[in-house]
């Protein structure tokens, strides 16, 4: 087993899932009440993770224009962010390097990127 494998099922353990691991896929998804669809996908040298949102399709470039000056290098977050659009879905993303991959890491990305798509009020 990936030792990245070990770090989501102590995760998924913590959340009450047991043997939750990438599998073939490389991917992990969850679907969290209230928030959208987390990601965690394996890269090379660390985990890319992203939170897809449904946003309103008739009112979304006020949303778009917030979510860009999220990503601005001026901004002091833990984590540098990048967001994109798809149809009506807004993803907000980030990645965490190998060296950094551990659970407290992965959960406070975690709340990072939820907080973050509530602040933009979709």
């Amino acid at each position: 087993m990936d030792w990245r494998n070990n770090v989501i099922t102590e995760l998924g353990e913590g959340m009450g899932i047991r043997g939750l691991d990438f599998g073939d896929t490389g991917v992990v998804c969850f679907q969290i009440e209230g928030a959208g669809s987390l990601y965690m996908e394996q890269k090379e040298d660390g985990i890319l993770m992203y939170l897809v949102r449904e946003m309103d399709s008739f009112n979304s470039l006020p949303i778009l224009e917030r979510a860009l000056a999220e990503c601005h290098y001026k901004k002091s977050f833990p984590y540098p962010l990048q967001v994109g659009v798809q149809e009506n879905q807004l993803f907000i993303c980030l990645f965490i390097h190998d060296v950094d991959f551990n659970r407290p890491s992965v959960e406070s990305a975690m709340q990072f990127l939820m907080n973050k798509v509530d602040e933009l009020k979709l």
